[in-house]
């Protein structure tokens, strides 16, 4: 039964296939690269053994009681030529396969270089809108205390309106005088004129504000879209961002794993020759030691970590075996660079 994907991880799924796909370009450039160091050394050898055969052949070939070595020179000589021609073709095919795993890898970290960089922009635009939000915010807070202003009583208006009150009272009541109520009423009708043309004007302006005012809402409401898309966008940028970088660094992680089991397994050899020679009473590294000191490492060092579940194991007893190996060999061509063998 297939293990069901979240909704998080359909939606990193190109950014999964990325770092798996550099995974398995730097997994085949480590092992094109160990093929050719291989080849290129077995070429190194053939070429040598086919200078000597050639040498030994121009120096029999004047002589005729060297008729049989000169036959078994020659074959051995045609058996080189063509073993090294198949070596160079190794070779050959072996820098293909490093130049197209390391194209594969520049590709892959040209993309992250370019989800980095779209990251560091979407932050920027991300800043500048929430800035933009925070002006107009304030602009449309000032543009409604204006209207409430507006909306204020006359004061000077009310305060005739008061006089002509109290001055009615007083001729009711027989002790006012019909000029001052005539004056009162003169400078309310003047005051009330110059009201109504206030009003007029005001009201265009009025008009104007609430136009402005909503013209300002509409184009806060904008921007906070601008934000909300942002601040997603934003949040997949830097996903591929993290994501990728956990990848490389995880390889790293891998990579000093495999030295330090590589170093460790060729410890182990060189101190079991010492023990061999009875120069030790027991070897200091051992299997068990290995297997502790790669804790937590992994089962296989090409597998990438993906952001949702890591392999805490160490290296099983197969995986082991292979490292040791592959140690014997590196250790046998470490010797036979000084002539020595194991």
């Amino acid at each position: 039964m297939s293990k069901r994907s979240t909704p998080s991880q359909s939606a990193h799924q190109p950014v999964v296939e990325q770092v798996e796909r550099r995974a398995s370009a730097l997994a085949a450039l480590t092992a094109a690269r160990s093929e050719r160091a291989e080849a290129s050394m077995r070429l190194t050898t053939h070429q040598r053994r086919l200078a000597d055969v050639r040498n030994e052949i121009r120096g029999k070939e004047a002589r005729p009681d060297y008729a049989n070595d000169l036959t078994r020179l020659r074959r051995e000589q045609e058996t080189l030529a063509h073993d090294d021609t198949a070596l160079r073709e190794a070779v050959a095919r072996c820098d293909a396969a490093i130049a197209s795993a390391e194209e594969t890898i520049r590709e892959v970290d040209a993309d992250c270089g370019d989800a980095e960089a779209a990251a560091a922009a979407e932050q920027r635009t991300l800043e500048a809108a929430r800035t933009e939000v925070a002006r107009l915010s304030g602009m449309i807070a000032e543009s409604q205390d204006a209207l409430g202003a507006d909306d204020a009583p006359d004061a000077e208006l009310a305060g005739l309106r008061r006089e002509r009150e109290d001055a009615m009272a007083a001729i009711a009541a027989g002790s006012g005088e019909a000029t001052v109520l005539e004056e009162l009423n003169r400078r309310i009708a003047e005051r009330e004129g110059v009201i109504a043309d206030a009003l007029a004007a005001a009201e265009t302006d009025l008009d104007e504000r609430s136009q402005t005012l909503r013209g300002l809402r509409r184009r806060l409401a904008e921007v906070e879209s601008v934000v909300s898309a942002s601040e997603t966008r934003l949040r997949l940028l830097l996903d591929q961002v993290w994501w990728r970088r956990v990848a490389a660094a995880r390889e790293e992680y891998a990579a000093s794993v495999a030295a330090l089991g590589s170093a460790l397994a060729r410890l182990m050899i060189y101190d079991g020759l010492l023990f061999a020679q009875g120069q030790r009473p027991a070897p200091v590294a051992t299997p068990q030691l290995l297997g502790r000191l790669l804790v937590p490492g992994l089962r296989d060092p090409s597998r990438v970590y993906t952001g949702l579940e890591a392999d805490p194991h160490a290296l099983d007893r197969a995986g082991l075996d292979v490292l040791l190996e592959q140690a014997r060999e590196e250790v046998r061509r470490e010797l036979a660079e000084v002539g020595l063998t194991l």
